[in-house]
């Protein structure tokens, strides 16, 4: 298929990112947070879902190296999931570098599956995040493959609820703060083109609504004590949509005793837009 293998393994140029408050506050906004230790005039801390912020520019290096991609069709990429592990907190005036690397390409029969890396440490040598993200480069239709449809997540007991509603204006928004521009986001007739019927949210867009419902609803609005946050994209979720968050209790971590949640997004149409999500709480 159209991936390099040989790739595997392979590291980019560390990426450096100087934080700025104005920033910080701008993904705020984007993501409709209102906490006050993370918006405001002076927010504590950065989101942690900000760390998309500084991750981009080694993704875009990935993203448009030749020799990786090779006859991959980038307008055939969707982000399959991300798993996001926060060390430390990020905080205005922050100098953060981050190491990104190609870890995997998996053959999944009607696609290929890009894993990719990244590692950030501040200015003091202190890693403040790490984790993963997920590409899946859609292959031709193929008639004898049957698609799999995975049932509904069951749900012993629901710990907690929260709901939030995508502004019309929200993939703008996001594309401004997070740096992402792809058209698909911004721009309808890109978006049909691609077979989409208007222009959809960003999947990070929408993982930052869920750590928003996670921290209000599992860590007493206290951001600081989230050290990961993993989904996986299932659905497309589209501006005016409106969201659920659905959590439930997991138990502890088998790595480092942590509260582990189980959680879920739904959209009004009862539609599972983000499955499998777990985030482990300090």
């Amino acid at each position: 298929m159209g991936l390099n293998r040989e790739c595997v393994g392979k590291t980019y140029e560390e990426k450096e990112y100087k934080v700025e408050k104005e920033n910080m506050v701008a993904y705020a906004k984007a993501t409709n947070e209102d906490n006050p230790k993370l918006a405001g005039d002076n927010p504590e801390m950065a989101s942690p879902m900000f760390g998309v912020v500084y991750l981009l520019p080694g993704l875009v290096d990935a993203f448009f190296d030749q020799e990786l991609m090779q006859d991959a069709n980038l307008g055939m990429m969707l982000h399959g999931g991300q798993d996001m592990r926060f060390h430390k907190p990020v905080r205005d005036h922050d100098v953060l570098k981050t190491l990104t690397k190609v870890e995997s390409i998996e053959d999944r029969g009607t696609g290929e599956l890009l894993t990719i890396s990244f590692q950030t440490k501040n200015q003091d040598g202190e890693q403040v995040m790490s984790g993963q993200g997920t590409f899946f480069f859609r292959g031709p239709p193929d008639p004898d493959k049957v698609k799999k449809k995975k049932g509904p997540t069951e749900i012993e007991k629901v710990l907690f609820e929260k709901t939030f509603h995508v502004d019309d204006d929200q993939t703008h928004r996001y594309a401004a703060a997070s740096g992402d521009h792809n058209p698909i986001h911004v721009d309808d007739d890109m978006a049909k083109a691609m077979g989409f019927p208007s222009v959809i949210v960003h999947g990070l867009c929408v993982m930052a609504l869920a750590q928003k419902g996670i921290i209000d609803g599992g860590l007493d609005g206290e951001p600081a004590r989230l050290r990961r946050l993993s989904v996986q994209f299932s659905k497309p979720v589209f501006p005016g949509d409106d969201l659920r968050c659905i959590a439930w209790d997991k138990g502890v971590s088998d790595e480092g005793g942590r509260r582990v949640l189980g959680f879920i997004m739904k959209s009004q149409r009862d539609v599972e837009v983000m499955r499998e999500g777990i985030a482990e709480l300090d």
